[in-house]
């Protein structure tokens, strides 16, 4: 199920890594840079307070992200050279 949903977010990421510029692009050419300008400006007001939503979702839905562990220097030292 994992990996099912790693490929899935994956192939979303590429694809909106193909598409955003051909959307810009296209934007630019056949509106006006203002235009561009504007509704790149909303989609990012747009995604942030999505974004900001999910995130704290998550976090009320998983109660163990608030919990604050304090790391050894050992820990630390152990998690950067991890042996194999």
């Amino acid at each position: 199920m994992l990996s099912e949903m790693s490929s899935t977010m994956r192939m979303i990421d590429q694809l909106t890594n193909i598409c955003a510029p051909i959307v810009t692009g296209l934007l630019m050419t056949y509106g006006s840079t203002v235009i561009s300008a504007v509704f790149i400006a909303c989609w990012n007001l747009v995604s942030v307070f999505a974004e900001y939503g999910l995130l704290l979702r998550i976090y009320h839905r998983v109660p163990t992200l608030g919990d604050k562990v304090k790391p050894s220097a050992g820990m630390v030292i152990t998690t950067c050279f991890k042996e194999s």
